[in-house]
């Protein structure tokens, strides 16, 4: 009988803080296996209140679908997935803590002000929104707050089980931090992954164009198909040549947006012994 075979790492999230790009480059070390589907949400699942979404929303929600993804495992001695969405979730750090108890977890922090307005040129990629001003409201609520989410975990992993990477770090030397994450999940820390970012923000120029290469990509990552790394670095760069530099944010906005996060980036000064200030300049 086929051992089960569960996962012993998880990057958690936050949403738009590099998840994808992480994604990306551990799952490129031959010592690491990630399944092709990103973010299976299955931890943050709950039949209460998720079982009318999609399969595209919620697309894992058995441990039985769950263990499939991890078939193809083989000697990979580090076995992970990515979900983001189990950082805001009320219940995802209670049931990996009920059924991967051991495994390590990768929390990827960005600056709020800026991670909310590109989850929102995200959304505005994807669907006719209205202003940012008029939008604020759905991207600051609770689940927003990089503090209390991080807590949730604190509070029934041990420390040593959870590697806090700053998008910052992330953007100034990949390379370390990628080198920083391999240590942590025990694997050669000298193998060096093709450290083209991924997901690059921006605002389409052809939205049907951008949406018909993201829905192709979703739809072969739920199918488990991985194209060869060629075609999926030209899917890349069409993508990222069909991209404008979105345009800024209103100067009122994002002092609005320090008034609502200040607590929250205070709170994780002291927690993470590191200077945010800036975050707030």
């Amino acid at each position: 009988m086929r051992k089960m075979t569960l996962p012993n790492f998880l990057i958690i999230g936050e949403h738009k803080a590099g998840t994808t790009s992480l994604y990306a480059y551990l799952r490129q070390h031959p010592q690491i296996f990630m399944p092709a589907l990103k973010e299976p949400r299955f931890f943050s699942f709950d039949a209460r209140y998720h079982s009318h979404q999609t399969r595209k929303i919620s697309p894992i929600r058995t441990l039985d679908e769950y263990v499939k993804l991890f078939a193809p495992v083989t000697t990979e001695t580090a076995i992970g997935e990515a979900s983001p969405e189990y950082m805001p979730s009320e219940v995802a750090a209670v049931n990996i803590r009920a059924t991967i108890p051991h495994a390590k977890l990768i929390v990827s922090l960005r600056n709020p002000i800026e991670r909310v307005y590109s989850s929102y040129l995200m959304r505005a990629r994807a669907h006719k929104v209205g202003s940012f001003a008029d939008e604020l409201d759905d991207f600051t609520d609770n689940r927003s707050h990089a503090y209390p989410n991080l807590c949730r975990y604190l509070n029934i992993f041990p420390r040593e089980q959870i590697k806090i990477v700053l998008f910052d770090d992330m953007k100034s030397d990949t390379a370390k931090v990628v080198r920083e994450l391999f240590a942590f999940l025990d694997v050669d820390p000298e193998f060096a992954p093709n450290l083209d970012a991924r997901n690059v923000g921006g605002i389409p120029k052809f939205k049907r164009f951008d949406a018909a290469i993201r829905a192709a990509s979703k739809t072969l990552g739920r199918l488990g198909i991985q194209p060869p790394e060629p075609i999926r670095r030209a899917a890349r760069m069409v993508r990222r040549s069909n991209m404008d530099k979105p345009p800024p944010m209103d100067p009122a906005l994002r002092s609005k947006l320090a008034d609502i996060f200040r607590d929250d980036i205070s709170q994780l000064q002291v927690l993470l012994r590191r200077d945010l200030s800036h975050w707030l300049a």
